[in-house]
């Protein structure tokens, strides 16, 4: 075959497909269209998968997921693609869409995985294509006609946002409550750490607020024994921290951002 006779899929082993209309004759070759598409936004993402056959167009199936960056969404988009056709018995053989062009050449291989979570995206994708017992092959198209699953992606993600943000307003709520009862405790200074108690307790409480640590009960029950990675993603202050913080003049929203702004 000469060079000028080539097509993209003979180059680049997927299919350009500019719009809609292209796909009709993968339609007559008895293909199902399996269109994938993600939206995303910080570490949260969701994709959206439709198969459609020449004459049955399936259900959108939603999912959402956690990623890092916009390319691993669509790799995850195509994963679940790849298993919503393990689910369909009426398939003989199939086409992925996708419009992201870097998701598609990574898991075709042509281009390297540097990065650790695209190289686990990617090997997921490749081990359940191997459990396909039908044809498949790639297609990177125009955003136009992957539209009805984009649409979908970013809809499932906007209501998603809506769910995020309210348990992001929750708990600064719970610790502004938390804020209010540690005004009238006693506070002061020892060293890195400060001593809290209550104005009608002989117990002082320790608190450390660069490790995140305090020697009341609630703290020691609910956060000591737990393992670190917890802490730092879960946890939520006592009123002890709470005072402290006031007396050192830091914000306790701050010390605790990843925990009262994570978006998982």
């Amino acid at each position: 075959m000469k060079l000028n006779e080539m097509t993209w899929k003979d180059i680049f082993g997927y299919h350009k497909v500019d719009t809609a209309e292209e796909l009709n004759p993968f339609f007559e070759q008895g293909y199902h269209i399996v269109s994938c598409d993600a939206s995303y936004r910080e570490s949260v993402g969701t994709c959206s998968v439709q198969i459609k056959g020449k004459d049955k167009e399936y259900k959108v199936k939603d999912k959402p997921f956690s990623a890092i960056g916009p390319v691993e969404s669509e790799i995850l988009s195509i994963l679940h693609g790849v298993r919503e056709v393990q689910k369909n018995k009426s398939a003989k053989k199939v086409l992925f869409t996708n419009d992201n062009v870097s998701a598609i050449n990574l898991v075709l291989g042509n281009h390297d995985r540097k990065q650790n979570h695209i190289i686990r995206a990617v090997d997921k994708v490749r081990n359940e294509l191997s459990k396909l017992t039908i044809p498949y092959e790639f297609a990177q198209v125009k955003s136009k006609v992957n539209k009805k699953v984009d649409k979908s992606a970013k809809r499932k993600l906007k209501s998603r946002e809506t769910v995020i943000e309210k348990r992001i307003r929750e708990r600064k709520d719970k610790i502004s409550k938390v804020q209010e009862r540690a005004q009238n405790l006693e506070c002061k200074q020892d060293g890195t750490n400060y001593l809290v108690k209550s104005s009608n307790s002989e117990t002082w409480y320790a608190v450390n607020l660069d490790i995140l640590s305090c020697s009341c009960p609630y703290w020691k029950n609910n956060w000591s024994k737990k393992p670190e990675g917890a802490k730092w993603t879960r946890a939520t202050p006592c009123k002890h921290m709470c005072r402290a913080a006031d007396f050192g003049s830091q914000n306790i929203l701050e010390i605790f951002r990843s925990q009262v702004f994570r978006r998982k």
